[in-house]
């Protein structure tokens, strides 16, 4: 099934959200239709791990619900192994610091033919088939 999304944000762009952190990406999402916007589950995976390890627990959890109200959650399909492996190998050669969830995700969003928005985008944006996009005004 072809997810309705056309972008797909990565766990930084997430964070900066749920912490209300950066107001250009703020203002950016206000902008976004709330079909437009996804997230990967290995996004989800990481921002639920953000939440056990808060000390605000309670909160941290709320504020993830509320925003996951307004996001799709797309699956982690098995295509998406085989873009996973080239965006790793493009990235290692290009000696480019991308953490692995943030590398997940942008396999993922490639594996479906959607825009990563991150932080990274200069370095993701060197994998061929990448479309990425940093809505940020700290560089996200």
């Amino acid at each position: 099934m072809e997810p309705v999304s056309k972008v797909m944000l990565d766990g930084e762009s997430c964070a900066a959200i749920l912490r209300r952190s950066d107001a250009g990406l703020l203002a950016r999402l206000r902008e976004t239709a709330v079909g437009e916007v996804c997230i990967s589950a290995v996004t989800l995976a990481e921002l639920r791990y953000g939440v056990e390890a808060s000390r605000r627990w309670a909160q941290e959890l709320a504020a993830l619900e509320a925003f996951l109200r307004h996001v799709a959650v797309e699956d982690f399909p098995a295509s998406a192994a085989a873009d996973y492996g080239v965006v790793r190998m493009v990235l290692e050669l290009c000696e480019a610091h991308v953490d692995e969830p943030t590398m997940l995700a942008a396999a993922h969003a490639r594996s479906l033919g959607l825009k990563l928005v991150t932080g990274k985008a200069r370095e993701i944006g060197k994998v061929q088939g990448m479309m990425v996009e940093s809505w940020g005004g700290s560089g996200l």
